[in-house]
C-alpha cells in the first residue's frame, strides 16, 4: 500500500469507528430508558394501590427491573466497547507494522498495551497513559464477563482486585456509583459505568487517528 492508500484505511476506519460507536452510545441509551419507564410505571402502580408492592411477584418483577435487566445490558455493552476497540485497534496495527503478528509475539499485557507499544514504537504515536492505564480496568472486568460470568472468585487475574479498587476509588471521587460486588462475588455496574467506559475508549482511539493522520 502507498501512502494515499494507508490515509484512505484509516479514514475508511476512522468512520467505520465513530458510526459503531454511536449505534452502541444510542442502544444503551434507549435500553436504559425503556428500563426506566417499565420501572416508572410499576412503582406508580404500587403507589397507587394497583398493585401489593409486598406481594413477591412485584417485588421480583422490581428486583429485575432495577438490577438484573440493567445488569446484564451493562455487562453486553462492556463487552461490545472493547471488542469494537479490539477490532479496530488490531486492524490499524496490522496496516501500519508489517508483520506486527511477529512484533507482538512475546510481549505481555493486554490486546489494549501489546498493540499501543507496537504503534508507539513503530508510528510514534502519542497516547494519554493515564487513560490507557484506566482503561485496562476495564478490560480486566469484560475479561471476568467473559470467562467467569462477572463472578470475581472464578477469576485467576491476581490485578483483578486492583483494577475494581482504582475503578470504585474513581467513582467515588467523582460521585458516581461506578462498581460493586455482591455477597456471591458477583459484581454490578453502576448507572455511570458505561458511559465511562465509552468516553474513555473514545479518547484513546481519536488521539491514534490522530497521531496517524496528522
Amino acid at each position: 500500500m502507498n501512502e494515499n492508500d494507508i490515509k484512505e484505511f484509516l479514514n475508511k476506519k476512522q468512520r467505520y469507528f465513530k458510526r459503531r460507536s454511536k449505534i452502541t452510545q444510542r442502544v444503551y441509551a434507549k435500553a436504559e430508558e425503556g428500563f426506566d419507564k417499565e420501572l416508572e410505571k410499576l412503582v406508580h402502580k404500587i403507589g397507587s394501590g394497583e398493585w401489593d408492592g409486598n406481594s413477591k411477584e412485584v417485588q421480583d418483577a422490581r428486583h429485575k427491573l432495577e438490577y438484573q435487566h440493567l445488569e446484564v445490558l451493562r455487562e453486553a455493552m462492556l463487552i461490545m466497547v472493547c471488542s469494537l476497540m479490539e477490532e479496530v485497534l488490531k486492524d490499524i496495527t496490522k496496516l501500519c507494522v508489517p508483520n506486527c503478528e511477529d512484533e507482538i509475539k512475546g510481549r505481555r499485557g493486554s490486546w489494549l498495551k501489546k498493540h499501543l507499544d507496537i504503534l508507539k514504537q513503530k508510528k510514534s504515536i502519542i497516547v494519554n497513559q493515564k487513560e490507557v492505564s484506566f482503561f485496562q480496568h476495564f478490560i480486566k472486568l469484560r475479561n471476568c464477563v467473559v470467562h467467569g460470568g462477572g463472578n470475581v472468585n472464578k477469576s485467576e487475574d491476581a490485578k483483578l482486585q486492583e483494577a475494581i479498587s482504582s475503578i470504585q476509588k474513581y467513582g467515588k471521587e467523582n460521585g458516581r456509583d461506578m462498581l460493586g460486588i455482591l455477597g456471591d462475588g458477583y459484581f454490578w455496574l453502576g448507572r455511570k459505568f458505561i458511559v465511562e467506559v465509552m468516553i474513555k475508549g473514545k479518547k484513546i482511539m481519536e488521539a491514534i487517528f490522530k497521531c496517524l493522520l496528522r
